[in-house]
């Protein structure tokens, strides 16, 4: 998974923000665009590509609650991502997370 957002991050300019599929999520029509994603699509397609989780209905369709859901994911941490790093030094934390496909 981090290879995946790792290599999503060396082209990041290639990607934007799906503004119109949030429309459609709210109309529950899915909108998919190329290399747009809105945050739990995003979230939804990183599981699905990276074969975490199947999920039966398109990415785009997929809401925060939909995630919070799913009992095999393990809650690792909540708060402001830059204190996401260990003292500030840019050392990340690594929390081992155990995953295992599952189908939703």
């Amino acid at each position: 998974m981090k290879n995946y957002i790792d290599e999503m991050q060396q082209q990041k300019e290639q990607y934007r923000y799906n503004l119109l599929g949030l429309f459609g999520f709210l109309f529950n029509r899915p909108i998919e665009r190329k290399n747009a994603y809105f945050c739990s699509e995003f979230v939804a397609t990183v599981l699905k590509e990276c074969q975490i989780i199947n999920f039966q209905k398109s990415p785009s369709l997929i809401a925060p609650h939909d995630i919070q859901k799913i009992s095999e994911l393990q809650f690792v941490y909540e708060g402001n991502l830059n204190a996401y790093y260990n003292n500030g030094n840019d050392k990340e934390v690594n929390v081992p997370v155990p995953f295992r496909a599952v189908e939703i």
